[in-house]
């Protein structure tokens, strides 16, 4: 099977089994943003000139979770497997920080967290631009929701399961000409194809292009310059041969993996006894991009893993085959609207019946249209016919609304953050707050997470090997060059550091394992940990026992400015030069006073 025609039947079963996610991603991003009603609810108030307004709680809920997650982030680090591997671990987890420094990295990642939070998905590409810098650069993005499509089969975690992902992509057709030359744009021009982007999102709700999405039409926008292209990317069992060479006294002396045909050439006229050949299984990764019906690129990826990684949600498993993710906002869905409904049907009683409904006999007023219109003013005047109150054949009745409508209001405002799983904690919203200690407040909004551990360990897992932790040491062997500068710190909070040339050797002589542990500059991390040693007094013993210097205490600190922190950190050093010049050596370890 062609890789179009592989592409073709991906994208009818990718899009079939996650029509139903988008759309509701597509709500649930509304909801975000406070456009909460449907079209025929507010087009039906506004026929009656009632008020639809918006008091947007999951606005708060979601940016408290993700909150969260700025304020506790977690870094990869790679341990070595062997004692040869030690070497080269901390230059690998320094790089990695460095890497995810300049690229901005954390922002990207807790915005693709974000949109799992909101949706139940999230994604980041990495990818390498030569255009960057004189050496080009790494980076890690976040990939809108709307633009990814994913094996619908996958059911494990993160879609480590997932044998293809392909996204789909808008292009002006300057970009598109500089990258794949005017006789392929010419091409994908007059092409026909009925592939269309993601089946809901921000691009099919594009009225002004909606012909692009019929099938057998031009796929091509003329308008707007633009052309779609797929960057389609799938995994295939392959066999290979591990083969061992020996020397004469039969020890190895190197290794090379093989395709079957590589290996069959490698045979010829060799002595048996002089390797080994073991044939195992793996999976090659095949990256191409496809526009307009038209394989414009088809090779084996240079990185040999998918370049996109996501960050899945809550699951919900649908007919048995198919496992849809979903975030928070679905639960707050209705509650949601009715808290909308509810203030709108309050505001309009309130604002149509502040004098009580009128009943009336015909012939009353002059004109009962311009009675009605001056009903509703703080000074109405309203003029009667000749006599036609002597027998008061008018009546006035208070205006009132139902009772229970504050209350109901009042139960589907309590009711959010609890049906999304939030801690009112969490979120600030408790009146006592200030009255309660901060040890308790802190330990209650830990247990309000608890509830949110599905999103949080989906986090940890993109962050270890099957996710960005695995995929940015092959592009760092792939792309990063030899004596590429690089400032190696063992913390982020020092201002200086050492800057080293990079080399390969890093990476591609080292077998390693990747954990996931709190960053150190993680706030809420440093300032639990402060507040331990302040409460418990082990900052003065560890000081006077010398395993607590001025330039820890300097980096631990918490909330203090980087160029403060630094001026503590020279002063200190300056002390122990002026100490050692005047002879009194301190021992390492001992506190300058």
């Amino acid at each position: 099977m062609s890789v179009l025609d592989r592409f073709r039947a991906a994208h009818k079963s990718g899009s079939g089994a996650h029509r139903e996610f988008f759309e509701e991603a597509a709500k649930a991003f509304d909801y975000y943003g406070g456009d909460q009603w449907e079209e025929k609810d507010r087009a039906f108030l506004a026929s009656q000139e009632r008020p639809s307004l918006t008091f947007n709680q999951t606005n708060s809920i979601v940016n408290a979770v993700s909150g969260s997650e700025i304020t506790n982030r977690f870094e990869t680090k790679y341990l070595p497997r062997t004692l040869e591997d030690s070497e080269f671990n901390d230059m690998l987890t320094e790089v990695s920080r460095y890497i995810r420094q300049t690229c901005d990295a954390e922002s990207e990642e807790s915005s693709a967290f974000r949109d799992c939070v909101i949706c139940g998905m999230g994604w980041t590409e990495t990818s390498f631009d030569p255009f960057v810098g004189k050496t080009g650069q790494i980076k890690i993005e976040k990939v809108p929701v709307f633009e990814m499509l994913w094996d619908g089969h996958a059911k494990k975690a993160n879609l480590s399961d997932a044998e293809w992902i392909m996204r789909g992509k808008w292009l002006s057709e300057d970009v598109f000409e500089r990258i794949w030359g005017g006789e392929r744009l010419e091409e994908v021009k007059s092409a026909v194809e009925g592939h269309n982007m993601p089946p809901s999102g921000s691009e099919p709700h594009n009225q002004s292009v909606a012909d692009l999405y019929i099938q057998n039409q031009v796929y091509y926008d003329g308008k707007k310059g633009r052309v779609p292209v797929w960057d389609f990317q799938e995994k295939q069992l392959t066999a290979k041969y591990l083969v061992r060479i020996y020397d004469k006294d039969g020890s190895t002396v190197a290794e090379e993996e093989l395709t079957p045909s590589e290996y069959t050439r490698f045979k010829e006229g060799r002595n048996p006894d002089s390797y080994l050949g073991q044939r195992f299984e793996t999976y090659t990764y095949y990256r191409s991009f496809i526009g307009g019906g038209v394989v414009l690129e088809e090779a084996e990826s240079e990185i040999n893993d998918f370049t996109f990684k996501s960050l899945t949600g809550f699951n919900h498993q649908k007919d048995g085959s198919t496992q849809q993710f979903f975030g928070l906002m679905r639960q707050m869905f209705d509650p949601q609207s009715w808290v909308n409904k509810m203030l709108s049907q309050l505001v309009y009683i309130i604002a149509t019946n502040p004098k009580g409904a009128v009943i009336t006999e015909e012939g009353i007023f002059k004109n009962v249209e311009q009675a009605r219109i001056e009903w509703g003013k703080p000074n109405a005047f309203i003029e009667a016919r000749h006599k036609a109150l002597q027998d008061k054949a008018i009546q006035i009745v208070n205006g009132k609304y139902p009772s229970s409508i504050e209350r109901f209001m009042q139960i589907c405002m309590e009711f959010l953050p609890q049906l999304a799983g939030v801690n009112p904690y969490l979120t600030g919203q408790v009146d006592d707050l200030k009255r309660t200690a901060g040890a308790a407040v802190t330990s209650i909004q830990r247990q309000g997470l608890i509830t949110l551990s599905v999103l949080f360990d989906s986090l940890r897992r993109y962050r270890k090997s099957p996710g960005i932790g695995g995929l940015l040491p092959k592009f760092i062997e792939r792309y990063m060059e030899d004596g590429t500068l690089v400032r190696i710190t063992q913390n982020p909070n020092d201002q200086t550091g050492e800057v080293v040339e990079y080399s390969s050797d890093w990476v591609n002589k080292m077998e390693f394992d990747v954990v996931v542990d709190e960053a150190p500059t993680s706030p809420t991390a440093s300032l639990e940990f402060w507040n331990s040693l302040m409460q418990t007094d082990s900052l003065s013993v560890l000081m006077e026992a010398g395993l607590m210097t001025p330039d820890i205490i300097a980096d631990i600190m918490p909330n203090v400015p980087s160029t403060i922190r630094q001026r503590m950190k020279d002063n200190y050093q300056m002390a122990l030069q002026q100490q050692q010049a005047a002879g009194g050596m301190p021992v390492e370890g001992e506190v300058v006073q």
